[in-house]
């Protein structure tokens, strides 16, 4: 009669474990989809203050700096040298500036964006056929 007692008690925690373990595994997609978002429009936002900051910096200055320290943005990731050159490398994005354009990288989907520093004005871009890109940039968009 103990056997049986231990065995049955052994079977509904493993019940319970493999429940929680399908409800993790479906709801994981949807939390990571979740943080790429929000940390997509961290990173936009960011980048705006960034482009906001160089406009103030090229009206005193006469130009604009590759080097983000140099602007009144209180950065939380550090200045590096990358292979194009100065790049702000946060957590999941880069962020250099190019030509009138702060690049904003995404560090491992084949995302970015465009901040033109004139106007502000932020595109969200991704490779052909990547449905992760595209949803990415679907939900940037949304907001």
């Amino acid at each position: 009669m103990l056997h049986s007692k231990v065995g049955s008690i052994y079977r509904v925690i493993l019940a319970c474990l493999i429940a929680c373990a399908f409800v993790f595994a479906l709801s994981w997609p949807q939390y990571a989809k979740h943080r790429n978002a929000t940390h997509a429009r961290q990173a936009a936002e960011l980048a705006r203050a960034l482009a906001f900051a160089q406009e103030s910096y090229r009206a005193s200055h006469g130009a604009y700096t590759p080097d983000f320290r140099q602007l009144e943005v209180t950065l939380s990731c550090p200045m590096v040298q990358g292979k194009t050159g100065l790049v702000l490398d946060c957590h999941d994005y880069t962020y250099r500036l190019e030509n009138g354009i702060i690049w904003v990288e995404h560090k491992t989907l084949p995302v970015w964006l465009e901040v033109d520093i004139a106007n502000g004005a932020v595109q969200c871009k991704y490779e052909a056929e990547d449905w992760a890109g595209q949803e990415l940039c679907g939900r940037l968009s949304a907001i």
